[in-house]
């Protein structure tokens, strides 16, 4: 952006900002057309926009209040890329960061000089690479500023509000509402005896307004509207287990969390927590974590950071486990009620029940998958067993009703569960597997699949990622994007 803006200053005789702008970006897509959808691209495009069109203004009112110039320079600069800005992190990253403007502070002063001195060093290095490795230590030394100052600030992480992320159309909304407010205030102070043009700006504004109003107050009564079916989904964590359950009242339980067995990628931050704010889901009325093992309790543990969370049900059987101590820790810290359950325990959550059938008061097994919680959840007139990890012995020992028109299948299809007998006693209609593809278990078993198939329709996330079914009255399920199945 800033070689096409020395060229074109250089060709032309007059050069418009907006226009040197939008061919870098030009350039930028021509070479990678694949760049317009990277993130980076499109933050440096809005910061730049913000700056363009609003750093004159917000220096001229500001300049009222502030006195020192470079000090007016950098907040006028940081506030109009800022606010150019907020959507586009709202929507990407699902946050609003008010910290991000004291970082700028002490960050735009010194970075100024970055590209030039970058620029410089890059000629240089075209004749002596000696001497430009000598000029580029002062860019090195400001890019370790920047790094450790922002790393300083995002410390505050109390000073950034995590929301869901906002539809297309209220970025458009608010994007056309700075632009009226923005063109007002060019029409009331910097041109002359525009009054017939404010008066047609601010007719189109107030229209605009009462439009987006509608619209808002509209989603707003759909969002609220009861619907006619509850849902059950099986989001794609990857090689672990979570799966949400919403009602017809919008109220959301979430059964496992995924997470990482091995490795330190972050199932909760990458793909769980973004996914709920996607569907503009901010508040759980429960967390069922079947057991603890990272590949179903790691998630959690973010969304308890993030997310308003009522209540965390957990097997009594669990507590002396790290996992559990850590999630006991984390609840306790953000007012979260953390409840022990075991067999004959039942929750009511609006209109779903969900009954616990193991682990019994006898329960002692040192193989923890064998401790998870086997739940069976009423919705309508269907039913649901969720097995998390319970491998075959276990399966063996089941002397009560686990019939269900849908099985969550254990251990993510391994063959250590799911016999011949267990599948006889559930009879499943609709059978989903939560595994990921290619992973280094093999699960999942081929065998366990076939013994699956010849009884029920099987799901898994490997195939499919998210699998959604809507669950009406009278055990009508609907898989979304497949058959309708009664």
């Amino acid at each position: 952006m800033a070689i096409t803006n020395i060229v074109l200053n250089l060709l032309l005789k007059k050069n418009n900002p907006i226009y040197t702008l939008s061919f870098s970006v030009f350039l930028i897509t021509l070479f990678n057309p694949i760049s317009i959808e990277n993130v980076g691209l499109i933050l440096s495009v809005f910061g730049t926009m913000g700056i363009v069109l609003l750093s004159n203004d917000l220096n001229l009112f500001l300049g009222q209040y502030v006195k020192n110039k470079i000090l007016l320079e950098t907040i006028s600069v940081t506030l109009s890329a800022q606010i150019f800005l907020m959507p586009i992190m709202a929507y990407y990253f699902n946050t609003i960061s008010f910290i991000s403007f004291f970082s700028n502070l002490i960050i735009v002063p010194i970075a100024e000089g970055l590209s030039v001195i970058g620029l410089i060093s890059f000629g240089i290095s075209l004749f002596s690479i000696s001497l430009a490795k000598l000029l580029a230590v002062v860019p090195y030394l400001i890019v370790k500023y920047i790094i450790i100052s922002t790393k300083i600030c995002s410390r505050f992480s109390f000073l950034n509000l995590v929301i869901p992320t906002p539809k297309i159309w209220m970025l458009v909304i608010f994007y056309i509402f700075l632009f009226f407010e923005w063109k007002i205030y060019k029409l009331k102070y910097e041109i002359v005896d525009m009054s017939y043009e404010i008066k047609c700006v601010n007719y189109i504004k107030n229209r605009f307004y009462i439009v987006a109003l509608v619209i808002v107050i509209i989603s707003f009564i759909i969002t609220k509207i009861p619907k006619t079916y509850d849902t059950l989904t099986a989001i794609d964590v990857g090689q672990g287990d979570s799966f949400l359950i919403t009602t017809s009242a919008r109220k959301h339980i979430l059964i496992d969390g995924g997470g990482s067995e091995n490795g330190t990628y972050d199932v909760g931050k990458n793909v769980l927590l973004p996914y709920l704010l996607d569907n503009w889901i901010t508040k759980l009325d429960a967390i069922f974590v079947s057991h603890a093992h990272a590949d179903h309790i790691e998630g959690v543990y973010t969304l308890i950071e993030n997310l308003d969370v009522k209540q965390v049900f957990i097997s009594t059987y669990n507590k002396d486990n790290e996992y559990i101590i850590y999630l006991k820790e984390l609840c306790a810290k953000h007012h979260v009620d953390i409840i022990e359950v075991f067999e004959e325990d039942t929750i009511v959550i609006d209109d779903i029940k969900i009954k616990v059938l193991y682990p019994n008061k006898d329960t002692c097994d040192r193989n923890e998958n064998n401790l998870s919680m086997l739940l069976k959840v009423f919705i309508k007139d269907t039913t649901i067993l969720f097995t998390g990890d319970l491998e075959k012995d276990i399966e063996a020992k089941v002397d009560f009703d686990v019939t269900a028109n849908i099985l969550k299948v254990a251990h993510h299809g391994s063959k250590t569960s799911t016999t011949s007998e267990f599948l006889a006693k559930v009879k499943p209609q609709i059978s989903i597997i939560s595994v990921a593809k290619d992973n280094s278990f093999g699960h999942p078993n081929l065998e366990v699949v076939e013994r699956l198939k010849k009884i029920s329709k099987v799901l898994m996330t490997k195939d499919l990622g998210e699998i959604t079914l809507k669950i009406y009255e009278k055990n009508v399920i609907e898989i979304l994007g497949h058959v309708k199945n009664e």
